[in-house]
């Protein structure tokens, strides 16, 4: 239940304002024009959150693993063609989720589909949750196709993107495990094999060949600053996650 202000006018044309309890606005304006009151504006009346709400709604910001997206939509492929009430689906696997911010999701889901919303507009108020391909083939779904299958569809769209990630995972691996072994090797280059050498050029007075000077002067300088490498390190490291997390680039 969720409190609401409602102004409306009677019988009589007067202005009537009052608060209420209701599960949803399609529910208070019911009440209000089963007592005889026209509702003009329902606004629902903004609750106090708790800390453990403003920390659930930060943590909202990761998203449910595939794996998990995979098997709510194999098990809701079997739930609705056996003929279970999406509410009642929902809210039972809710209830065997291991991800508590799927099941937190899954159960205002289940409360908003009992209020009456469809259920592409209730998974839809958790974008971050479902995928806007998820959302919109559901949606299909009221059009008129069968529910069960577009889950089913569904499933094994996400099952062929997981094992298309994981075969990229795979081929990238090796290159990825080369090009780490390769920026550690010139780190201990730089730090530790070349300034002995360094030390021990200076000491012939004499001038070095060009790529010598050039290699020399790269040393030093990664030596004399060590902070800007690392922030350009942690630069790109941030780069890539913002460029893999962009709709266009971003797998799934």
């Amino acid at each position: 239940m969720a409190a609401f202000y409602y102004k409306g006018r009677d019988e009589q044309g007067k202005s009537v304002t009052g608060t209420r309890e209701a599960i949803s606005a399609e529910m208070l304006a019911a009440q209000l024009m089963k007592d005889k009151i026209i509702p003009v504006v329902i606004q629902p009346i903004p609750t106090a959150k708790s800390f453990t709400d403003s920390l659930n709604k930060l943590l909202r910001g990761r998203k449910v693993s595939r794996q998990n997206m995979i098997v709510f939509c194999r098990q809701m492929h079997s739930l609705c063609k056996a003929g279970i009430p999406l509410n009642t689906a929902v809210l039972r696997l809710a209830e065997t989720t291991h991800d508590p911010l799927f099941s937190d999701a899954l159960r205002d889901i289940a409360k908003d589909l009992s209020a009456g919303k469809n259920l592409a507009t209730a998974m839809q108020q958790h974008p971050i949750i479902f995928p806007k391909i998820v959302i919109n083939l559901v949606r299909i779904s009221i059009e008129g196709a069968s529910l069960d299958t577009i889950f089913l569809q569904i499933a094994e769209y996400l099952q062929i993107q997981e094992t298309t990630q994981k075969q990229i995972k795979s081929v990238f691996r090796y290159p990825m495990f080369v090009l780490v072994a390769i920026c550690m090797a010139l780190v201990i280059i730089n730090y530790f094999v070349i300034p002995p050498f360094a030390k021990l050029f200076a000491s012939f007075h004499s001038q070095l060949p060009l790529p010598t000077r050039i290699l020399l002067a790269i040393s030093q300088d990664m030596r004399d600053y060590w902070y800007l490498v690392l922030v350009s390190v942690l630069s790109l490291f941030l780069l890539l996650r913002y460029l893999y997390s962009i709709e266009p680039v971003k797998i799934y």
